[in-house]
């Protein structure tokens, strides 16, 4: 299982997998009211099924500025999120099982690091190659 947290813009998300499934909690933070996906009551986070996928996941990262969620899993499928209406923005097998992702400050490009060592810039959130391998 894997968990992340992102808090901006007076919203709070937690994004969870466990095995193949995605779930979102999000709520405002000034408590006036809450935000879809998510139902709450009594201060609780409620989840909600996001995507459920062919296999795995391994990699969850918000992006820094927290308009988009990446996920990866076992066959290779990055998907990127859009986090206002949880729609898929982007999709791409990537050549190599990534082990890590990172964000540019401005959200524009994501950062895919591969198990032998290449990291390759992809646009965002379309997932575009930018044909530029930084490492590797």
């Amino acid at each position: 299982a894997l968990m992340r947290t992102f808090q901006n813009h007076g919203i709070f998300c937690i994004a969870v997998t466990f095995g193949k499934n995605l779930y979102i909690g999000c709520r405002s933070l000034d408590n006036s009211k809450h935000l879809e996906p998510v139902s709450s009551e009594m201060e609780k986070l409620s989840f909600k099924l996001l995507s459920n996928f062919q296999s795995p996941l391994r990699l969850l990262e918000f992006s820094t500025v927290g308009h988009h969620l990446v996920t990866c899993g076992d066959d290779k499928r990055t998907v990127v999120f859009n986090v206002d209406d949880w729609k898929i923005v982007g999709e791409r097998i990537v050549p190599k099982r990534p082990t890590s992702f990172q964000f540019s400050d401005n959200d524009q490009s994501l950062l895919v690091a591969d198990k032998s060592g290449e990291v390759t810039r992809y646009s965002v959130p379309t997932l575009e190659s930018t044909k530029s391998l930084l490492l590797g």
